[in-house]
């Protein structure tokens, strides 16, 4: 994981995923597998590696990969809502940051959209380092 946990609770803390604090660190840890994969990918293990890193070799592409990583943790966190809302429960929450979150509201259509809209803005963070 490139971001601390305390720095992903700053977006989505634990409350908002109506979780415990030892099942939202299990949900982050767990995410953070698929997260890391999907990095690794994009990069190459060595880049991500290096971002991991207190003194990086490459300080600004190790600050674009924290920014990706960011985002798709957005759509972790996103995802665990909708399967929330489509089990009945109501799920309208607000962040630390003042944003409101409502995914009652949307349709499966929208909520398609707000995810492409999260992994474009990953992708775009560190597309300039993307090892085709």
């Amino acid at each position: 994981m490139l971001n601390t946990i305390d720095t992903i609770a700053l977006h989505w803390p634990a409350a908002a995923l109506t979780l415990s604090e030892d099942a939202y660190t299990a949900f982050l840890n767990h995410e953070d597998m698929y997260i890391e994969s999907r990095l690794k990918k994009w990069v190459g293990e060595e880049a991500y590696e290096d971002a991991k890193k207190s003194m990086p070799a490459n300080p600004l592409r190790a600050n674009c990969l924290k920014e990706a990583e960011m985002n798709l943790f957005h759509v972790s966190c996103l995802e665990k809502l909708w399967r929330d809302c489509s089990m009945g429960k109501e799920k309208s929450v607000t962040l630390p940051s003042g944003m409101s979150v409502s995914l009652t509201n949307l349709t499966e259509t929208e909520y398609k959209a707000l995810i492409q809209q999260y992994l474009d803005e990953a992708y775009r963070a560190c597309e300039e380092y993307i090892c085709l």
